[in-house]
């Protein structure tokens, strides 16, 4: 989001990703504080057409996705009897996808001390 604060003494307009009804810093013109919000803006990323494999059908908006997840959701739940909770997921979010730092050989080194077999690697193709 970015907020836009005008100072109450010069009237001078300032931006900033900052929130709230009031910014703390000082007017960068008279060095008045607190400036006052004036209005803010959401920029988002426009989110074309496409078909998600994740709820199968297309999707045009954020909110249509989130809408089809959460409708998933629910028929998953009523189907098992477990409650179920899908949410968008960002690509970079490695965390989200169970990913770590560790390379393969480590991996392989983990697995064995548990009794587990080693995932297979290019050398072993």
């Amino acid at each position: 989001m970015i907020y836009e604060y005008r100072c109450p003494k010069c009237r001078a307009l300032t931006t900033s990703t900052h929130r709230g009804d009031r910014l703390h810093e000082p007017c960068g013109a008279c060095g008045h504080s607190p400036l006052h919000r004036k209005f803010s803006v959401a920029v988002k990323p426009m989110m074309h057409e496409h078909f998600n494999k994740a709820v199968g059908k297309p999707i045009s908006s954020m909110r249509q996705f989130k809408d089809e997840l959460k409708a998933a959701s629910e028929k998953a739940t009523e189907e098992t009897g477990i409650p179920h909770n899908y949410v968008p997921v960002e690509y970079g979010d490695r965390e989200a996808f169970g990913a770590t730092g560790e390379g393969i050989y480590e991996r392989n080194v983990r697995r064995s001390k548990v009794g587990l077999p080693p995932l297979p690697t290019n050398d072993s193709v």
